[in-house]
């Protein structure tokens, strides 16, 4: 997915063009067809022209293209990080610039229902390209740093059902679905989002991992929607009415059910926050992370208590830390049993840490040691079995977390080792 300009992004699918042709010239997509053209007219550039001429989707080269949108905050906040999950764009807004800009009931209702609820704040305004500058930079007032997101990446002016009629039931149950799965989890991962209002019920239970209905009944009862992401255990799903329903003039009462749920919502968040805060020391109500920190192999004096960063990281405490003295080489598995803090009898105030490391360290974690292989590291690439859990070092990330399922698998292989090495485990 390439960014284009503020919530606006190339995507792409491998799906033959020549049947895409054959699908949007069938009359079956009508609805669709007036926002498709061939490749030729596609330049990334030039994207204003096509956005002005209501181009969105092209086909050609045997590859479908097609503009879409997201909201990827630029600003630090330490704030709770909410993820807005919807179906998919609506070819309207992708002209417009913004999440829900399209001129209709549904859209100006959803800026309200949201400000009512307490969700965000901001002046009167007409939503475009402006107001998703507004939400990338963070002149808006919120207890969230908020993220907007689609499930499906592909736009249509009706519902994803559409996107059946484009291609095929086949084609939207496996590669379409799975697409959009690995999108969201990735993005939750990468910038660490702590909770998602999902306004989709099938999306919803995609990736709850159910297929349970009725949750629009059960918000009707005033009660909490909500669930774990199958894949990412700790991460809050709450499901929202859908905003195809936001016009009281065809769904009764809509505006103090949606207001109510996202209340309720709200206050769920909070209580969960609260709940983290409280026992930050024991961490009995978070599951673990598991991370893999790198480290230079220049570094010669690595301390075998304590690992350090020069900027912040997500790491808690009692979090596992797979250690690698890069280039694969690791030095082995550790458990974080305290976050650091400038006023802490532990924490390294004297020169050393910029002796040994070349500059300041502010961000220290105190580890212990599982297994440990300081004295000689074991080479990651003598057991291809843990090339399956691991990943590569990433370009200006130094702390990569990993699933944490693969935790006693990763212990299992490190004990054999410990053991061929005639080391003990600590």
């Amino acid at each position: 997915m390439i960014h284009i300009d503020k919530a606006l992004y190339m995507d792409d699918i491998g799906f033959s063009s020549s049947i895409f042709q054959v699908r949007v010239n069938s009359g079956q997509s009508n609805a669709i067809k007036k926002y498709v053209d061939t490749m030729s007219s596609l330049d990334i550039q030039n994207y204003r022209n096509n956005l002005s001429n209501e181009k969105l989707i092209f086909y050609g080269d045997d590859r479908v293209k097609f503009y879409t949108e997201k909201i990827i905050p630029t600003f630090h906040a330490d704030k709770i990080k909410l993820m807005l999950l919807f179906s998919n764009p609506h070819p309207k807004s992708l002209i417009r610039g913004m999440f829900h800009s399209n001129k209709s009931t549904q859209s100006e209702n959803f800026w309200r229902y949201l400000k009512k609820g307490e969700i965000f704040h901001f002046p009167e305004t007409n939503i475009d390209s402006s107001t998703a500058d507004m939400f990338i930079k963070g002149n808006y007032e919120s207890k969230y740093q908020i993220f907007f997101h689609c499930y499906f990446s592909f736009p249509s002016p009706k519902t994803p059902e559409e996107l059946k009629i484009v291609f095929n039931d086949n084609y939207y149950s496996g590669h379409l679905i799975e697409k959009g799965r690995e999108e969201i989890c990735n993005t939750i991962k990468e910038h660490s989002i702590d909770a998602v209002l999902c306004f989709n019920q099938d999306v919803f239970n995609i990736l709850r991992g159910s297929s349970i209905k009725g949750n629009t009944n059960r918000l009707d009862e005033g009660k909490l929607v909500k669930d774990n992401i199958k894949t990412l255990e700790t991460v809050q799903i709450y499901y929202i009415y859908p905003t195809s329903w936001y016009d009281p003039a065809n769904y009764r009462n809509i505006e103090k059910r949606v207001v109510s749920a996202l209340q309720r919502t709200n206050k769920d968040i909070d209580k969960g926050k609260r709940i983290i805060e409280t026992d930050d020391k024991l961490k009995i109500n978070s599951t673990p992370s598991l991370w893999q920190i790198f480290h230079s192999p220049k570094i010669k004096d690595i301390r075998e208590d304590v690992i350090v960063f020069s900027s912040a990281k997500s790491i808690e405490q009692g979090d596992y830390i797979i250690y690698e003295i890069m280039h694969n080489k690791l030095a082995g598995l550790f458990k974080v049993s305290k976050i650091l803090r400038d006023t802490d009898s532990e924490y390294e105030k004297s020169p050393l840490i910029k002796a040994i490391f070349g500059f300041p360290m502010p961000y220290q974690y105190k580890i212990e040691p599982i297994f440990k292989f300081f004295n000689k590291p074991l080479d990651k690439n003598a057991e291809p079995e843990l090339q399956r859990y691991l990943t590569n070092f990433i370009k200006n990330s130094y702390a990569v977390k990993l699933d944490i399922n693969h935790i006693s698998n990763i212990k299992d292989i490190f004990a054999k080792h410990s053991k061929l090495a005639g080391q003990d485990r600590t």
